[in-house]
């Protein structure tokens, strides 16, 4: 993560992180109540939970090497970002959410 965050957007990839460790977190808890409760046991639940693990290991070896933006690029997303933000309060004024 480190190596393809901003200061303009590390902000992002840590949320981004956090909602998916968090949807695990209740994702693997539904699926344990259900596999102990149907299947009845916990040798089967670790079966499970390592094979998903070690699909997940597979999967982030083959992941490609982040591409390092240059610095018109960075510029361009500061300037792009700006103009969501705007719009985005606009529409929050409009619909009467503002911070007021």
């Amino acid at each position: 993560m480190s190596e393809c965050a901003t200061d303009l957007n590390k902000g992002m990839f840590n949320s981004v992180f956090w909602i998916f460790n968090m949807g695990s977190l209740v994702i693997g808890n539904i699926m344990a109540t259900f596999v102990l409760k149907y299947l009845g046991s916990e040798s089967t639940l670790y079966y499970i939970l390592t094979a998903i693990n070690g699909l997940a290991v597979l999967w982030f070896i083959f992941l490609p090497v982040p591409i390092e933006l240059a610095s018109a690029d960075i510029y361009t997303t500061k300037k792009s970002l700006a103009r969501s933000r705007i719009t985005l309060g606009k529409i929050a004024v409009e619909d009467g959410m503002s911070d007021e």
